[in-house]
């Protein structure tokens, strides 16, 4: 569906813009800047780590929520796959930034649930970049009430950055976390690049390594966890010690396999 809609695209002349709004952020661009300035040395990994509570409410939002197919076509619900969608984006327009575009990719997915759903609801990838650093993407929509609003950590050889996507706070070596200012409205840049010809930020062709993500994500089998790491909080789900796992899954390239998490498949 990507490439028939891109050749739609192409044969119309459309522009198409994807709302994935943090593609809006100068964030990026300042990273790639202390990269390319040495402040971060070879950049070897980046991380993201995101922890965020639902009610039972948002599994009844809509006739979709929480299935993978509905009257027989592809839901694509999930932590991954929703939510935390642009977790997953951001953490490749970071890797575009700091080891440039168009790198080839080998994925991983485990996927957890802990609700009586059909998708995930805690889940972690782990993405190979030729020639590039690893991505780790690891999320829970059950986690305790600390919650990890959404960082992106890069991890070079001579320091790391700490990226807040949802807030645009960046923290570089040697300087205080602050705020970034001057994120760009898709929309607002859409009817710039319809009235002035001027690039779009989020345009189609710039997700389709997204896309490949995802369909590798929503290939994966969802794992049950089992009730005794889980515990009911009011109208929340928590699996125990979720956030920590979350955390240490981001700080280490790991799978929730790969680290002491007793829920996690083997």
């Amino acid at each position: 569906e990507h490439r028939e809609l891109a050749g739609l695209l192409a044969e119309t002349g459309r522009a198409c813009q994807v709302n994935f709004q943090a593609l809006g952020s100068p964030v990026p661009e300042l990273l790639r800047e202390a990269v390319a300035a040495g402040g971060l040395g070879e950049v070897r990994a980046i991380g993201v780590a995101c922890a965020w509570r639902r009610p039972d409410e948002y599994y009844r939002r809509s006739p979709w929520a929480g299935k993978s197919s509905m009257d027989g076509r592809p839901a694509l619900d999930g932590a991954l796959a929703n939510p935390f969608a642009h977790a997953v984006m951001q953490a490749l327009a970071v890797g575009e930034a700091v080891a440039g575009p168009g790198l080839a990719m080998g994925v991983e997915v485990e996927r957890y649930r802990a609700r009586e759903i059909e998708v995930d609801d805690t889940a972690c990838l782990r993405l190979t970049l030729r020639g590039g650093p690893t991505i780790t993407v690891a999320v829970t929509l059950c986690g305790e009430e600390a919650k990890i609003e959404g960082g992106i950590t890069v991890r070079g050889t001579g320091g790391e950055a700490f990226y807040e996507y949802p807030t645009d706070r960046l923290a570089l070596p040697g300087r205080p976390a602050e705020t970034v200012a001057g994120r760009v409205d898709l929309l607002d840049d859409l009817l710039d690049h319809r009235a002035n010809g001027t690039a779009l930020r989020a345009p189609f062709a710039r997700t389709e390594p997204f896309t490949a993500v995802i369909e590798s994500v929503v290939a994966a089998p969802v794992v049950r966890i089992p009730d005794g790491y889980v515990r009911r909080d009011g109208p929340y789900v928590t699996v125990d010690g979720v956030n920590s796992v979350v955390e240490a899954a981001a700080a280490n390239a790991a799978l929730f396999s790969e680290l002491p998490a007793p829920w996690a498949i083997r």
